[in-house]
């Protein structure tokens, strides 16, 4: 056997590192028109205030915390499978927080009204979440279990498993955990 063969062979028989998702840099989007990050007082009507989540119906329950952008591509597309999620797992044990990184309540408004998005929402417009959980990639998704700790953080989306496939089992763990 050659020097040649036998390299060829020991590549063929090495496992293959498991590839990271991918991180996408939204900035890069046009936009309509600047737009300004609104002051903590200026929230959404029947959401929490900007910079609060909805702790009393989190409690005692596994959360999935999304931080997304309508403008950011990745996070529009996950949306049907953020929605079988909720449809999946949602219930007593379960919730998903949207929380938006949007500039433009409105435009953030107009988007959740258009995709239905049924599932608790978060106005974020002056960042108090984003800076809180540290998060600084759209999108990113944080696991929470029933006390309130973070037990898996998920960022980017990878083009080759869904959110479904990506948490779905975590997800299914952290519920029956405490069963």
């Amino acid at each position: 056997m050659s020097l040649a063969e036998a390299a060829r062979l020991a590549r063929a028989n090495k496992p293959l590192p498991e590839k990271p998702a991918k991180k996408y840099d939204d900035d890069n989007f046009r936009r309509s028109a600047p737009l300004l990050k609104k002051k903590a007082g200026e929230t959404a009507a029947g959401n929490p205030s900007a910079g609060q989540l909805p702790e009393q119906e989190m409690r005692g329950k596994v959360v999935l915390l999304d931080f997304w952008a309508s403008w950011c591509g990745p996070c529009r597309a996950a949306l049907p499978n953020l929605r079988r999620l909720a449809s999946v797992y949602g219930g007593e044990d379960f919730m998903i927080v949207s929380i938006s990184e949007d500039e433009d309540e409105p435009t953030w408004r107009a988007f959740l009204a258009a995709h239905q998005m049924s599932w608790t929402q978060c106005y974020d417009g002056d960042s108090s979440l984003q800076h809180r959980f540290q998060v600084d990639a759209l999108p990113t998704y944080i696991l929470l279990d029933r006390d309130g700790h973070q037990i898996q953080r998920y960022v980017g989306e990878d083009p080759g498993r869904s959110i479904l496939e990506r948490i779905g089992p975590e997800i299914k763990r952290s519920i029956q955990a405490r069963l």
